[in-house]
């Protein structure tokens, strides 16, 4: 079609004027908010794995008695695709603060795992949420220079943590005797 209308048949054509498509980073601005929208409604996702609040997941493999490591990345879309139902109770029990950070203590749907959850006081947005099947119950949290000491289980044996702020996937554990 050239520029007055006319197609190939030399008569005129009405010039139609179509939607423009979706603007793709209107529509994914809805879909990286899952973690943040489901946690203020009280789920987060079942996998074990640290969610950050862009909906990057990263996935962990291992048990407090023998440490953790970083199985891979992932996003929230990529496991809704998967497993859309994959969620889970995640009620806040207590919370710390310390300069501009709030440290959330969480209790999910088994009595086996833990979740904690870290804030912006400032904005009281989500910065990443750790779920740990096998933890227990994280019992204490509080802030520590670039890190969160915690500790979960309860008595007479328990697991002591180290969460880096801004790398949890790198977390460490070691055994305690909870008195």
């Amino acid at each position: 079609m050239g520029c007055n209308g006319a197609g190939e048949s030399g008569g005129l054509t009405m010039a139609t004027r179509s939607r423009p498509p979706a603007e793709p980073k209107r529509y994914l601005r809805t879909l990286v908010r899952q973690t943040k929208h489901r946690f203020l409604e009280g789920q987060c996702r079942i996998e074990q794995a640290v969610f950050l609040s862009d909906d990057v997941v990263v996935l962990l493999d291992g048990r407090p008695s023998t440490g953790y490591i970083e199985r891979g990345r992932t996003t929230i879309d990529s496991l809704m695709l998967t497993t859309p139902d994959g969620w889970i109770g995640c009620e806040e029990s207590s919370q710390v603060e310390k300069n501009d950070l709030i440290i959330c203590r969480c209790v999910g749907d088994w009595e086996s795992e833990g979740l904690l959850a870290l804030k912006s006081k400032s904005t009281q947005e989500l910065v990443w949420l750790l779920h740990l099947e096998s933890s227990e119950e994280f019992v204490s949290a509080e802030i520590s220079n670039n890190h969160i000491n915690a500790q979960s289980g309860g008595y007479p044996s328990g697991w002591q943590w180290w969460i880096p702020i801004r790398t949890p996937w790198l977390l460490k554990v070691e055994p305690i005797k909870i008195t």
